[in-house]
């Protein structure tokens, strides 16, 4: 493990009894967008800043490292807990905010101990970036809510190319354009959807074949479906819908 500074490690242990079940008590209804905004993008360049100087060994690292947690911990003190949550993002369930933020602060523990990867680090820039513009953030969630209805409204295996849509394609085109930026995010993205696309094609090859019964195609149908809900539940969990 990389040497920190004592105030580094002070800070560390401060930021652990910040993650525990403190109720924080601070008036929402002094609340502007637009500053929280503003705090959101001071605290990306701190990170970026913080990032770079571990990676590259500079002198100054423990000093980025201080000035980065500084502001986490005082981000965290303002809106880090169900409480506290931003007004912008009431679209968000409290108890899914709360739990999502301290996963976040854990992200930032290790950061403070020099132990971050690259796909960690761009993890956490997302995450502060869709705080930033919460619209995009609010977009994915309606697509979320309509793959649910979809599946229960839609005669699936009669309407698969509608299905396909609103269950999986647009989902994963919004979720795209949030992580396109982000070279270590996107190869699973995309090795996810293609393994789906593809299991898909093989499912229309399947149903289009007159040979096959009813009972045999719903039954291949479901098992696809099946692989579907579990990336759509692990989207959902990532981006703050359950």
């Amino acid at each position: 493990m990389a040497l920190i500074s004592k105030e580094i490690r002070i800070l560390y242990l401060l930021s652990l009894l910040l993650f525990s079940n403190i109720a924080f008590c601070c008036d929402m209804s002094a609340f502007v967008q637009s500053e929280f905004a503003d705090r959101c993008q001071r605290l990306i360049n701190l990170v970026s800043k913080a990032y770079i100087s571990i990676a590259l060994e500079h002198p100054d690292s423990d000093k980025k490292l201080s000035e980065m947690s500084k502001d986490w911990i005082d981000f965290y003190l303002s809106h880090g807990n169900k409480n506290v949550q931003p007004p912008n993002m009431n679209f968000i369930s409290p108890d899914i905010w709360d739990r999502n933020l301290k996963e976040l602060g854990l992200k930032f523990g290790k950061f403070i101990h020099k132990n971050i990867d690259v796909k960690t680090y761009q993890i956490i820039i997302l995450n502060l970036t869709l705080f930033k513009d919460e619209e995009k953030l609010s977009q994915l969630h309606n697509s979320f809510k309509e793959a649910n209805i979809c599946e229960k409204e839609l005669s699936k295996i009669n309407n698969i190319e509608s299905w396909i849509d609103k269950k999986l394609l647009i989902p994963y085109n919004l979720i795209y354009a949030y992580e396109k930026d982000y070279p270590e995010l996107t190869p699973d993205l995309n090795e996810t959807i293609e393994e789906h696309l593809d299991s898909l094609k093989r499912l229309r090859e399947f149903i289009e074949n007159k040979d096959k019964s009813d009972e045999t195609k719903q039954f291949y149908f479901d098992m696809i479906s099946e692989d579907i809900d579990k990336t759509l539940d692990k989207w959902e969990k990532r981006y703050y819908y359950k």
